[in-house]
């Protein structure tokens, strides 16, 4: 796999499986953002009104912060299952 492909999520995919371009822009938003949120959060000072506007900036909307979200909470899961509080609720 060169560089490139590695840069470059495979849209193509996304069109097989019948996605419309939003949903594809959201997809290829969530692969080359997919750690963001669990690095803010673990290594940004979320009391800084710089950090937390870059990161708003970076997210683009309320969809997208939904999704990367759910994404983070899912990865953070899988990897460490421990790390996210039982009684949590998600969403």
């Amino acid at each position: 796999m060169t560089s490139r492909a590695r840069r470059q999520p495979d849209c193509g995919s996304s069109e097989r499986l019948g996605l419309d371009s939003e949903e594809i822009d959201l997809v290829v938003f969530l692969v080359r953002n997919h750690l963001m949120m669990s690095q803010v959060a673990q290594k940004g000072d979320l009391d800084d009104q710089t950090t937390v506007a870059e990161f708003a900036r970076e997210v683009g909307s309320i969809d997208r912060l939904k999704a990367l979200y759910l994404l983070t909470y899912a990865d953070m899961r899988a990897v460490a299952p421990k790390s996210t509080t039982t009684g949590a609720t998600c969403c």
